[in-house]
C-alpha cells in the first residue's frame, strides 16, 4: 500500500496541473459555475465543502461527466480511492475526457489494489496518449510488481524518455535499474546506478548495486570498489560484505576474502553463501577443523543444501574420514539432481 501511495503522490501533481489549466469540461453554466467555484475551495484547502459542492451539483446534472471528473480528482486528494473510482468510472460511462479520467481511475485502482483493472485502464491510457509521464511509470511498476520484467522494461524505459524531473525520475532510475539487474543488463544498470549515486552521494544501496552490475560485466576490481563504498556508508549491510569476500577471492586474496565472509556472518549468522564461502577459502587454506564446523553450521540451517554437503565432504576426506566425506557427496549429487529435475520440470510447464 505504502508504494501504491507514493505513486499517487508523484502522480497527482501532474494530473492537478491538467485539470487546473483546463476549461472545464463539459456545457452547462450551472455546472462550469460549480466547478469554478470547487477549484477555488481546493485552492483554499477547503476540500471537504469543495466535495459537497460538487456533490450537490451532481444531484443537480446527473449527467454532467465534468462534475464526476473534477469529484473524482478531489476523492484521489481526499484519499478516498474507492469513492474516486466510482466517480472517474461513471464520468467515463458519460463520455469524459479519456486522457483526463484514465491516468486517475488506474492511480485509484493501483491504491485499492485492483491490479488487474488497474492494468486494464493504465494500458488504455498509454495507447491514448503515449506521453503521459504518470501512466507510463504506473503501468511499467505494475508490470514489475506482477513479475512481468521483460514487460515492464520498455514501459519504463519510455517513462524515463519523457524527461521526468524530482522524486518522479528518481523512483522510475531505482524501478529500472532493479529490473536491469534482474536480467543482467548490466551496462544500461551501471549508468542508472552512477546517476543516482551523483544525486545521493550518501546511498549505500546504489554503490551497492554498482558493485553487483561491476561483477556482472566481470569486472571484479571495479566491484570490489563499489562494495567497499557501500560499507563505508553502511557498515552493517552484510550483502555488501559477502560481495566484496566474492571479488577478493576472485583477486587472489583468500585470507581478505575469508575476513570478509567472517563478517558477514556476523551481521547475518544465517546467510548460507556467507558459510559456503568461508568453508571453502578455510579448505583452500588448509584449515580443516575450520571448515568442518562452518559446513556443519551451513547444512543445520539448511540441510537441502548441495554445495554444503559438498563442502562438508570435502572437510571430512581432508580430514581422514573417507566414510563420512562419500556419505556427503552422495548427498551432494542426489539434491544437485533433485534440483536439476525440479527445474527442467518447472520450465517444461512454463512451456505448456
Amino acid at each position: 500500500m505504502l508504494n501504491f501511495l507514493l505513486i499517487l503522490i508523484m502522480t497527482t501533481l501532474i494530473l492537478t496541473l491538467a485539470l487546473l489549466l483546463a476549461a472545464p469540461p463539459g456545457g452547462g453554466e450551472p455546472a462550469l459555475t460549480s466547478i469554478q467555484q470547487a477549484r477555488t475551495l481546493i485552492e483554499a484547502g477547503r476540500l471537504s465543502e469543495a466535495a459537497t459542492v460538487l456533490q450537490n451539483a451532481i444531484s443537480q446534472d446527473p449527467d454532467h461527466p465534468g462534475l464526476r471528473v473534477e469529484l473524482g480528482h478531489l476523492q484521489l486528494r481526499q484519499n478516498d480511492f474507492a469513492g474516486a473510482s466510482r466517480s472517474l468510472e461513471e464520468a467515463l460511462a458519460r463520455s469524459a475526457d479519456p486522457g483526463l479520467v484514465l491516468p486517475m481511475l488506474g492511480q485509484a485502482y493501483l491504491v485499492l489494489e485492483q491490479t488487474a483493472k488497474a492494468r486494464r485502464v493504465l494500458e488504455k491510457a498509454v495507447r491514448h496518449n503515449p506521453s503521459d509521464l504518470g501512466s507510463q511509470y504506473n503501468l511499467g511498476r505494475l508490470l514489475r510488481i506482477e513479475g512481468e520484467i521483460q514487460a515492464a522494461i520498455p514501459v519504463l524505459e519510455k517513462a524515463l524518455s519523457l524527461n521526468p524531473q524530482g522524486r518522479m525520475l528518481h523512483r522510475i532510475q531505482v524501478n529500472l535499474g532493479a529490473l536491469y539487474l534482474d536480467v543482467r543488463r548490466y551496462s544500461p544498470a551501471v549508468e542508472l546506478y552512477e546517476d543516482l549515486s551523483r544525486q545521493n552521494p550518501e546511498e549505500a544501496e546504489w554503490r551497492y548495486n554498482l558493485a553487483v552490475a561491476r561483477e556482472g560485466l566481470g569486472e571484479p576490481r571495479a566491484a570490489l570498489e563499489w562494495a567497499r563504498e557501500a560499507i563505508r556508508l553502511d557498515p552493517e549491510m552484510a550483502r555488501a560484505h559477502l560481495l566484496a569476500g566474492t571479488q577478493l577471492r576472485t583477486l587472489g586474496k583468500p585470507e581478505e576474502a575469508l575476513r570478509a565472509a567472517l563478517k558477514t556472518s556476523e551481521l547475518d549468522p544465517t546467510e548460507t553463501q556467507a558459510l559456503a564461502l568461508a568453508a571453502s577459502l578455510e579448505l583452500d587454506l588448509g584449515r580443516y577443523e575450520q571448515a568442518l564446523g562452518r559446513a556443519r553450521r551451513l547444512i543445520e540451517i539448511d540441510p537441502t543444501h548441495s554445495r554444503g554437503h559438498y563442502l562438508l565432504g570435502q572437510a571430512l576426506l581432508a580430514s581422514g574420514d573417507r566414510d563420512g566425506a562419500v556419505a556427503e557427496f552422495a548427498t551432494h549429487r542426489r539434491l544437485a539432481a533433485e534440483r536439476r529435475s525440479f527445474h527442467h520440470t518447472a520450465a517444461t510447464m512454463g512451456d505448456e
